[in-house]
């Protein structure tokens, strides 16, 4: 399997890094401003032709010393055109109960009266979240509600508040801030707070880069990036190479190293594996075959034909495979189940094999400086030996040392001391 070097660079975009030294309503705490104050500072920012304008994009990240989170996203605009009142007046949020808190939502809209409009608490609505496919299944939750009385001239203000733990204990959480927009953006901000000990890993990604200013008491250290104003981004590049971004961002992780992320989830898989061995099953999955080749070749197919893609990801299964068994059982699996399962059919025939992670796709892979599982999308097999073989057992019109475009030249992840294998 191809595997690059990666080096991010970003798409060209307009950046100011000096910044207005006047203070606005939306640099103190949310809803802070008076009416009259925010209307007055926001009639101040000249949008151009723009139909709304960003007054302020903040994300805070707040870090306990067990690694739970903590994160507050708050967003101040400006409706100046009535056509862009249908895309900017619901705020929502989706989360995953199994590792994250159900979200809350605050927000105001100020009219150009002055007139203050609340969000009614009780028109959030909770449901559950929409999948991309009919083949998956999942108990992700969203919630969402309609912002009141947003009209040309008001200004909203909205905070989101998460609380989160890492859906692996101690292997970290990962996650980006992105800078620029399709609307103008006067400020934009990130602030990342880590008690002493805890790992933080940055990349910046900004060009030209956006400084980090830093501060520390006894027991944390704090981090911001800040600038504008933003013009906004009139053109995204499509089809990029996968280590090239489409637009500037900083990300962060507090992964201690991959190879302590490769060994956990690896502990994972084997727990799975060695709960049901395969022993008659594993017989029957290579009939007749004698070859290392043809072994392997036989177990790919004895799965693609008896167990079809399922995803069902509800809980802690949106990372952890099921046991073999189950999945032969069921006679269903997600891309990581049925990993799991070619894998312990080849271990039970003497072929040495592992889950390999992945981030599948044609957008921008996994960067080697931020490890973090919640980067990864897709779970593969690596057969080890000579030559060293790849197989995708969801693609059903891929062969055993055959890989779909969508898994070619990404970054793999698997136990660096199992069997040898490279680790990202």
């Amino acid at each position: 399997m191809k595997s690059t070097r990666l080096v991010l660079t970003v798409a060209a975009v307009a950046f100011s890094i000096s910044l207005s030294a006047q203070q606005t309503p939306w640099d103190s705490a949310p809803f802070a401003g008076t009416p009259q104050e925010v209307l007055s500072a926001a009639a101040k920012v000249a949008p151009g032709d723009a139909e709304l304008v960003i007054l302020l994009k903040e994300s805070r990240y707040q870090f306990a010393p067990d690694g739970t989170s903590t994160s507050t996203h708050r967003r101040v605009y400006r409706v100046i055109a009535q056509s862009a009142v249908e895309d900017w007046s619901t705020v929502s949020s989706i989360w995953a109960p199994w590792y994250e808190e159900r979200p809350t939502i605050q927000a105001r809209v100020i009219t150009r009266d002055g007139t203050v409009h609340q969000l009614d608490a009780a028109a959030i609505s909770e449901a559950p979240a929409p999948e991309e496919s009919l083949d998956i299944f999942s108990d992700n939750r969203v919630i969402r509600a309609p912002l009141p009385a947003v009209a040309e001239g008001s200004v909203v203000e909205q905070v989101i508040t998460r609380k989160q733990r890492s859906p692996i204990a101690g292997a970290g959480m990962a996650d980006a801030f992105e800078f620029g927009s399709w609307v103008p953006i006067e400020r934009s901000r990130l602030v990342i707070t880590t008690p002493v000990g805890l790992t933080l890993n940055v990349e910046n990604q900004t060009s030209p880069k956006v400084e980090v200013v830093k501060s520390s008491t006894e027991s944390h250290e704090t981090s911001t990036w800040e600038t504008g104003p933003l013009k906004a981004i009139e053109y995204f590049e499509w089809n990029l190479p996968t280590d090239l971004a489409s637009r500037p961002y900083i990300g962060f992780s507090t992964g201690k190293s991959w190879q302590d992320l490769a060994t956990k989830y690896n502990e994972i898989v084997e727990r799975q594996i060695a709960a049901t061995p395969l022993s008659a099953e594993a017989k029957q999955s290579v009939g007749n075959a004698k070859t290392r080749a043809d072994k392997i070749a036989a177990v790919l197919a004895y799965v693609q034909k008896n167990v079809r893609y399922a995803g069902v990801e509800l809980g802690e299964g949106s990372i952890i495979p099921r046991t073999p068994a189950s999945v032969l059982q069921n006679r269903y699996g997600d891309c990581k189940d049925k990993a799991t399962l070619v894998v312990s059919l080849l271990r039970a025939n003497g072929i040495a094999a592992n889950v390999v992670l992945l981030r599948a796709g044609t957008d921008l892979d996994v960067n080697p400086r931020l490890p973090g599982l919640g980067l990864f999308n897709h779970a593969i097999v690596r057969v080890g030996g000579d030559p060293e073989i790849w197989i995708d057992p969801t693609d059903e019109f891929s062969r055993a040392g055959e890989l779909p475009i969508m898994d070619q030249g990404r970054h793999v992840l698997f136990d660096i001391d199992y069997q040898g294998a490279r680790q990202l």
